[in-house]
């Protein structure tokens, strides 16, 4: 019998940059743009980490600083494709009414999990014979 080859998927997750949080409304809706500093965060990303780094999909999420960081990478990198996949913002992560903010220190591991799992099922089946992924998203998909 042979040994059945094994596929992988190599996955390059990216934070987004740091954002504004001079807007108590947009950072309470979640959807705060990035900074100066974010923005240069991405840049260094995209044009010192990545250059030239190739990739079958680019996937972010929704939010404006997830746009935002993949605007500042994708010129210094070779894709197939991009897609947008809401399951990688943390916009809908709502408690008592209110956001539940990213570093926090109450653990929402139990909750990201499901969404992780999910989000990595879904790149498996679109890539059944293995890829190269460049994902842009919350640092709260990479704990579980």
């Amino acid at each position: 019998m042979s040994k059945k080859e094994e596929k992988y998927i190599d996955l390059v997750f990216v934070r987004h940059g740091n954002t504004d949080d001079a807007d108590p409304e947009l950072l309470q809706s979640g959807d705060a743009p990035l900074s100066d500093e974010g923005r240069g965060q991405a840049a260094y990303v995209g044009k010192t980490l990545l250059t030239g780094m190739e990739f079958d999909l680019l996937v972010r999420g929704a939010l404006t600083r997830m746009r935002q960081t993949m605007k500042h990478i994708r010129n210094h990198v070779t894709f197939k494709k991009w897609i947008c996949d809401t399951r990688i913002d943390p916009r809908d992560n709502l408690r008592e009414g209110n956001l539940y903010p990213e570093g926090s220190n109450t653990s929402m591991v139990h909750e990201y999990l499901p969404i992780a799992i999910a989000f990595l099922q879904n790149l498996a089946s679109r890539f059944p014979n293995g890829g190269k992924v460049l994902a842009i998203g919350s640092s709260a998909y990479v704990m579980p």
